[in-house]
């Protein structure tokens, strides 16, 4: 199972759980979907493993490569050297791609793992009784009970801060004086 497979996994089953409110149905489907995540991480991160090794052999055999064409130019023998370059020329090109082909491997795994937390917060939610939102759901910002019955709400919060300001500015010049005298 790949990174965007079990993504969708999850995203799917947001979509359906969450219009039937069926929060022990999603916990146990999500706790399967944490299974095979896990294997897909673990199976990302042994590719990566792989290609890391297959890199550093590539790199040594480029870096033998290269002092193999130096000694052939410093005797004068311009066929082994020749011979030399189409190697290094060789190994150069593999080094690039095993190369890109990491950090496309890092951050798949980054990008994985990510989904995996995800994966296992909402599951934390799920067993707690407590659907997580959807995908598609925008968040919703918890309000204060005061937010909610006051309809000048912004005003008076910025009221508060301005006055949590002053009373910061105020204590800070006290403390100044006391330290200045």
């Amino acid at each position: 199972m790949t990174f965007d497979d079990f993504s969708a996994r999850l995203e799917a089953m947001l979509a359906r759980y969450t219009s039937r409110r069926d929060v022990r149905g999603f916990a146990a489907d999500l706790e399967d979907a944490m299974v095979d995540a896990k294997i897909a991480v673990d199976d990302i991160r042994k590719a990566l493993s792989a290609t890391i090794t297959e890199l550093e052999t590539e790199q040594q055999q480029l870096h033998d490569a290269q002092r193999r064409g130096r000694m052939a130019q410093e005797i004068g023998d311009q066929e082994t050297a020749g011979v030399a370059e189409k190697y290094i020329q060789r190994h150069t090109e593999r080094v690039d791609f095993l190369t890109r082909k990491r950090l496309v491997q890092e951050e798949e795994l980054q990008l994985a793992e990510n989904e995996l937390a995800e994966m296992k917060e909402h599951y934390r939610l799920a067993r707690q009784g407590v659907m997580p939102p959807s995908p598609t759901e925008p968040p919703r910002r918890e309000t204060t009970l005061a937010e909610d019955l006051s309809p000048n709400a912004a005003l008076l919060d910025q009221q508060a801060r301005k006055a949590a300001v002053e009373a910061q500015l105020a204590a800070l010049k006290r403390k100044l004086g006391k330290d200045g005298t």
